[in-house]
């Protein structure tokens, strides 16, 4: 990753659990942001690499205990006069989860973080599965 010069990179499905040390999956040079299944159920998880110098802060207000998802906001010292930050969710949706309460967890996460810093853009990556995305385009829509 560091020689190709990734700066964040995304991964879902990692199966890790809370006996999974993170020193098992540290890649040096990198900041790991890892949220696992707390309720047993193999599968799932997520984990993002930060490259070590890229201005990203965990956003663990937004955290959901049955939500698999990760938000970071980035900020560089020079942003684009349109952008003040980017919020970048890191999702897993599986395949038979509520897709109400996922819907409901994003548009309020990106609303919090929208109305914090209003010119917020948002990166949304991950495995969707069956989550109906006319509905966070609708948001994103409006918002815009």
């Amino acid at each position: 990753m560091f020689t190709n010069g990734i700066d964040v990179a995304v991964l879902v499905e990692t199966w890790l659990y809370w006996g999974i040390h993170d020193d098992s999956v540290h890649i040096p040079g990198y900041f790991a942001f890892r949220k696992d299944r707390a309720d047993g159920r193999s599968g799932g998880g997520i984990l993002v690499y930060v490259r070590e110098g890229v201005p990203c802060q965990a956003q663990p207000q937004l955290y959901i205990s049955d939500i698999e998802v990760v938000w970071l906001l980035y900020r560089r010292p020079l942003m684009p006069r349109e952008i003040s930050h980017i919020l970048i969710g890191a999702v897993y949706h599986p395949p038979k989860a509520d897709n109400r309460l996922m819907l409901d967890h994003l548009i309020s996460s990106m609303d919090t973080i929208s109305r914090q810093h209003p010119q917020t853009g948002i990166i949304l990556l991950g495995d969707f599965n069956q989550l109906p995305e006319g509905q966070l385009l609708t948001y994103a829509h409006s918002n815009s």
